[in-house]
């Protein structure tokens, strides 16, 4: 797998990652990594991704719900 490095600035600090290219292209939806964020906007990140991952599990499970049990 091919890892890629990025580099946010929080609060004018260097955090550097290694990601996948697919992680990374979802990081940058949300996080600029050209410019310095503060922690609320890290925080109001976390919060967007994460409302982003319980719609797609509530979804999942609609889905699930309707297939039949497993004997």
């Amino acid at each position: 797998m091919n890892k890629n490095e990025i580099v946010f600035y929080i609060d004018n600090l260097a955090y550097s990652f290694e990601v996948s290219p697919a992680l990374e292209k979802e990081l940058l939806k949300f996080l600029d990594k050209d410019r310095n964020h503060s922690t609320k906007e890290l925080l109001t990140a976390y919060v967007l991704k994460s409302n982003e991952l319980l719609n797609l599990k509530k979804e999942l499970e609609a889905i699930c719900d309707k297939l039949p049990p497993l004997k």
